[in-house]
């Protein structure tokens, strides 16, 4: 067929032209579903190929004028006209909506029970019953607090707080976990069976162990040219800082009795690490030397120091036994005294001819025999500390020269009689001395000038000293190379001993002669101290 007002053709039953748009006058008299396009008879009620209704559809159709107007659609589908097309889609949106409603109202209805279900739910685990307390406040003291708190549970009791008292040492662990008090509505006493309600606030108080004070000490061997890498320092897996590579660094830690890991991690890769097994039963300082290396890093302990394993009559050391090789005697006999040693002795070696060694330089260190002992290693007070150091060969009291001076005790004696009485005329110079196992201290009274020297065999310094205070039975002597450092000499009425009084200490001395005293003053090296 053609188009009446453009003339292009167009096929059999068109409604309107392909071209020109123009609304084509010829009817067709074929019938198609408006659900799936197949045609259908005439008269049929529902689509022979989907089951779809096709009278109701036409019926509305006809009763909005169209009646007897069955038009193809355009592509020949459908078999009515825009008006029937637009009534068709204005159904087709309502039936959306109507379903959008439907699945709306069913949800909310969901929702609904649902919160009515969980709030049943919730006021049922929330009901207030009133209960026995199944145990007595006696009955709970000392008892495992877990094996109460159980208990308590189990019989329905909902508010309960559990409470550690960290007041346990190490040592006390037949008391951990042991109930001190529990309290029941506030209350610290009452009866096994008596009512509360289930939501009763209950406090268990038990013990368990004090902290323990954790210094840790790390320090990182430095690296010329690989494996400069910083290092993370953990602590039973929690990091505690940062070690930059070649530093050293200090941790004070509060950590719980026990065995503790300690990890150095590099912050590179966290797969090159090592680490070591902290074992913590008190108060402890420790210290470790790292070495950075390209698969692992190596630790190395330096010292341990258990602060509660000292007893009441035991000394820690604080230093290694090399560490005092090379130190003078004096320093290190002050250091084991502060320290608490008792008994502390010498071993002089006169063995210095020429070199580098000085007077008094430290060969080694022994407590109670021991000569490798360790920073926070533990002695009895009352242990042998013997201090070896090197002293000039000269300075041996043995030595002919000495000797000669001083001779044997009886001649000593007799000498000092007849010098006593040979310096009868100057009175005012006498010396005092008092005779060691291994050395003998002197002192050299000149009151023409006020002044007293104090000298000892073992050792080349001379302490030159002022008579400040003189009476008939005591001089007191000051040092000015110390301020305060005063002593004072008590004479018996003869004069023949002497009573030194230094530092609340007493020791006793003899008069000597000036010339044994002067013969020890004059040899080689002696020196006055400035």
């Amino acid at each position: 067929m053609k188009c009446t007002n453009c003339g292009a053709e167009l096929a059999e039953g068109s409604v309107f032209c392909r071209d020109c748009g123009k609304k084509l006058g010829g009817q067709s008299t074929k019938k198609f579903c408006r659900d799936c396009g197949a045609e259908v008879k005439d008269d049929s009620g529902i689509c022979s190929n989907c089951g779809a209704k096709l009278k109701a559809n036409y019926d509305s159709l006809l009763q909005n004028g169209d009646k007897g107007k069955k038009i193809d659609g355009i592509g020949g589908k459908h078999r009515y006209s825009f008006k029937e097309e637009a009534e068709v889609q204005k159904e087709r949106i309502n039936n959306k909506s109507l379903k959008k409603y439907i699945a709306i109202g069913v949800a909310v209805i969901v929702m609904i029970f649902a919160t009515i279900s969980y709030s049943k739910g919730n006021n049922k685990e929330n009901v207030v019953t009133s209960l026995h307390i199944p145990i007595g406040a006696e009955e709970c003291k000392g008892k495992n607090y877990t094996e109460i708190n159980d208990q308590l549970t189990k019989s329905g009791f909902t508010n309960i707080t559990v409470n550690k008292i960290e007041d346990l040492k190490p040592s006390e662990t037949e008391r951990l976990n042991q109930i001190e008090e529990i309290t029941v509505g506030g209350e610290a006493t009452f009866a096994k069976d008596t009512m509360y309600d289930s939501d009763t606030e209950i406090i268990v108080n038990y013990h368990g162990y004090a902290k323990c004070a954790v210094k840790l000490h790390v320090d990182c061997v430095a690296n010329l040219l690989f494996n400069k890498y910083d290092v993370d320092i953990r602590i039973d897996g929690e990091s505690k800082g940062e070690l930059p590579h070649g530093k050293s660094v200090d941790y004070e830690l509060a950590l719980e009795p026990g065995n503790h890991t300690v990890e150095f991690v590099s912050k590179d890769s966290s797969s090159v690490k090592g680490e070591d097994t902290l074992d913590v039963n008190g108060d402890v300082n420790i210290s470790y030397k790292i070495s950075c290396e390209g698969e692992k890093i190596s630790s190395e302990i330096e010292y341990v120091e258990k602060l509660g394993d000292v007893g009441e009559n035991e000394v820690m050391v604080t230093s290694d036994a090399a560490s005092y090789y090379g130190k003078n005697y004096k320093d290190v006999e002050a250091e084991f005294k502060a320290l608490g040693f008792t008994n502390i002795d010498y071993d002089v070696m006169y063995d210095i001819v020429f070199g580098v060694t000085n007077e008094g330089e430290i060969e080694s260190v022994s407590i109670g025999g021991k000569t490798d002992f360790k920073r926070g290693d533990i002695f009895p007070k009352d242990n042998d500390v013997v201090i070896h150091y090197h002293m000039k060969t000269e300075a041996n009291p043995d030595n002919d020269a000495v000797s000669t001076e001083i001779g044997n005790e009886q001649a000593a004696s007799e000498k000092q009689e007849e010098d006593l009485s040979n310096t009868e005329e100057d009175t005012n110079i006498f010396a005092y001395v008092i005779k060691c196992k291994d050395y003998s201290n002197y002192y050299l009274f000149d009151l023409n000038n006020n002044i007293v020297k104090q000298f000892a065999t073992n050792d080349k310094s001379v302490l030159v000293g002022d008579i400040i205070d003189i009476t008939d039975t005591s001089y007191t002597i000051n040092y000015n190379i110390e301020e305060n450092y005063r002593e004072t000499f008590e004479f018996n009425p003869s004069g023949t001993r002497a009573i030194l009084n230094l530092n609340g200490s007493q020791y006793e001395y003899e008069k000597t002669s000036v010339n044994e005293a002067e013969a020890v003053l004059n040899q080689p090296g002696y020196h006055e101290m400035k």
